[in-house]
């Protein structure tokens, strides 16, 4: 029996307009604004947290896998995915993260957010 999966798309795009543009005229040449950029880039990506709709979403997903599962000992993994993963001629599956044993909502949602700014690998807290 394949376990039950809750899938989210975010559309991550929409997430950065202001990283869009920022990088979208910028100058490769002028030095002062590349530091400039960069400094303001990594701050967008750093600080960005999944939106509070998905978070929701999340939370509502985790209560009902409980029920399923039918008690506290539920433990899930999270992990992220892309689009292009598995083509018809390459599969890439399994080049991003994976954590396992995530117990419980909080863990869940700080699992999805490792997903969403570059963080360092390794454990989670």
């Amino acid at each position: 029996m394949a376990p039950t999966a809750y899938t989210l798309a975010l559309d991550g795009a929409n997430s950065f307009i202001e990283l869009h543009q920022l990088l979208d005229n910028l100058n490769k040449s002028d030095t002062d604004a590349l530091a400039k950029v960069g400094s303001r880039a990594r701050e967008i990506v750093y600080s960005a947290q999944i939106p509070k709709t998905v978070e929701l979403q999340l939370r509502n997903a985790w209560k009902e896998l409980k029920a399923i599962a039918g008690g506290d000992d539920l433990t899930v993994a999270v992990r992220s995915s892309a689009t292009a993963e598995d083509l018809p001629t390459a599969s890439f599956a399994g080049q991003h993260d994976t954590f396992l044993n995530i117990k419980g909502e909080e863990m869940l949602i700080e699992g999805m957010n490792y997903f969403i700014g570059p963080q360092s690998s390794g454990e989670m807290k």
